[in-house]
């Protein structure tokens, strides 16, 4: 509650001061626009520093300290502000929506950032590495929990039936994949309710969908019975090695406790054949993902923030992977604003997802951005997809 106050204050902040420098000053609209964002950045660090976030920077309220969450707060919301701009200016110069509608607009999608981003990385540090050193040493943490889901079909429901937002980011999700060369056998491995093992299932090929939950697994032979269904636990796999030319490992790792994850990795290896593939994709905690995780968990009937232990980015993911024996033969992301306009309109977004993969790199930034942009856009999609074979 404290955060909204904060992010609305700076929304007021932001407003205020582009109608007080448009008529006080003669500075073009976008500098204009750009400077009462940064007086509406200093104003909320100011804000959560000493009031939203207060009992949790007095045990950490050295200079030191509050410079580096500074740093961090500031170049997230400049990140912030870029989106904020690139709303502000894609709605008031194309749209020809009023100033202030355009600048409300713009403060949304900043606030949304903002919040998710810092959330992870500057005040709440959810799972900071030192909390992963403490949590491998317990050897308590559970993996993936089913008990938690709704119902055993709960991400049949979300891949049919679900609101906008679930089913854009579920069907873009497995399209993704789906794109990716795969050869048979295949080993789905966290399968939930058997969506993507279905539509792996290519006549008599084998398709084997494993899932740690009798529940999830028995929901998903009655659905799909063309697939074959196993129960058992993702770090002791029943079968021999190298049996699988593809292994599909698709949003499974982030729930798997980090003192564990580089074990898993060894496992599928070992499952893989020796020119085989495996398939993984996971969140990208340096994205516009902490935003939409936020959102999901709060407006949802799963709190994500608390079922994802293990959050990665690129670069930490790509070094796992290679920690356990494994090369990386292709990495993207995809995901950058897409989910945020499906909540208005699913062709839109559709039409912005296909936008992105056409202009964007390895990750889902507009090549189009200025040369810094260009640079590091290979960061920003809010969903990783690596494509590893066996070193």
């Amino acid at each position: 509650a404290k955060y909204l106050v904060t992010g609305t204050v700076g929304g007021i902040v932001t407003l205020g001061s582009l109608m007080a420098l448009r008529t006080v000053t003669d500075l073009p609209l976008v500098s204009a626009y750009s400077l009462a964002v940064e007086l509406a950045i200093l104003n909320n660090f100011l804000l959560n520093e000493f009031w939203t976030f207060a009992d949790a920077t007095t045990a950490r309220a050295g200079l030191r300290t509050r410079v580096i969450r500074f740093l961090r707060f500031n170049g997230t919301c400049v990140w912030g502000a870029v989106f904020n701009v690139g709303t502000f200016l894609a709605l008031g110069e194309m749209v020809q929506l009023p100033v202030a509608l355009a600048g409300l607009a713009g403060v949304a999608v900043g606030y949304v950032w903002n919040y998710g981003v810092n959330a992870n990385a500057t005040w709440l540090d959810l799972f900071p590495p030192q909390a992963r050193r403490a949590a491998a040493g317990s050897g308590e943490r559970r993996t993936q929990d089913r008990r938690s889901l709704p119902s055993p079909g709960y991400y049949h429901e979300a891949y049919t039936h679900g609101n906008r937002v679930q089913r854009f980011w579920h069907r873009g999700k497995f399209g993704r994949v789906l794109s990716r060369p795969r050869q048979h056998p295949i080993l789905d491995v966290g399968s939930g309710p058997g969506v993507l093992s279905a539509l792996l299932k290519n006549g008599s090929h084998l398709v084997v969908s494993l899932d740690r939950s009798f529940e999830v697994i028995r929901f998903a032979k009655q659905t799909h019975p063309e697939i074959c269904g196993v129960v058992a636990d993702v770090r002791h796999l029943p079968f021999r090695p190298g049996r699988f030319r593809t292994i599909f490992f698709v949003e499974v790792i982030e729930h798997i406790p980090a003192q564990w994850s580089l074990d898993v990795l060894r496992e599928l290896r070992d499952m893989l054949h020796p020119a085989g593939r495996l398939i993984l994709t996971t969140p990208n905690y340096r994205s516009l993902w902490p935003a939409l995780e936020w959102m999901v968990s709060r407006w949802g009937p799963i709190d994500y923030t608390k079922e994802h232990v293990n959050h990665y980015s690129l670069t930490r993911l790509e070094g796992e992977v290679g920690e356990a024996g494994l090369r990386v033969i292709g990495a993207e992301s995809f995901f950058l604003l897409s989910p945020f306009v499906a909540c208005l309109s699913e062709p839109a977004a559709l039409k912005l997802l296909d936008l992105e993969r056409r202009r964007c790199g390895r990750l889902g930034a507009i090549r189009k951005a200025m040369d810094v942009e260009r640079r590091w856009c290979g960061r920003w999609g809010s969903l990783l997809l690596l494509e590893v074979g066996r070193s």
